[in-house]
């Protein structure tokens, strides 16, 4: 089916050429981007918007530590996942544990193999 599609797109291309057309419009836009950049300078806007951003957010969490609170409070919900997971393992691997006891029981009991 793939292939079917494939061989169908490619006949579709070659008769309306879509991919130049595609590609040329792709290049129309990029070309447009640049020029309405050049024109009003986001590019420069959108990074100096970035930077006092970031120097704001700097600046609060300097005076209150949130990221230092953060990071204590992603710490804590690791360490709790890990001794969730430890107990989860070791749940298991007493229940693994526990069912080859009782084969084993069964077998010297009942003499059974």
């Amino acid at each position: 089916l793939a292939i079917v599609v494939a061989a169908k797109a490619g006949i579709i291309d070659a008769q309306y050429n879509a991919c130049g057309t595609a590609r040329a419009k792709m290049v129309d836009m990029i070309e447009a981007t640049k020029s309405v950049d050049e024109q009003y300078y986001l590019k420069d806007q959108a990074t100096q918007a970035i930077d006092q951003g970031a120097a704001a957010f700097q600046a609060l969490d300097k005076q209150y530590h949130r990221m230092d609170q953060a990071t204590k409070v992603a710490d804590t919900g690791a360490s709790v996942f890990q001794h969730s997971m430890d107990l989860v393992i070791g749940i298991d691997e007493g229940e693994r544990l526990l069912n080859d006891r009782r084969c084993c029981l069964c077998h010297f009991v009942f003499r059974c193999v």
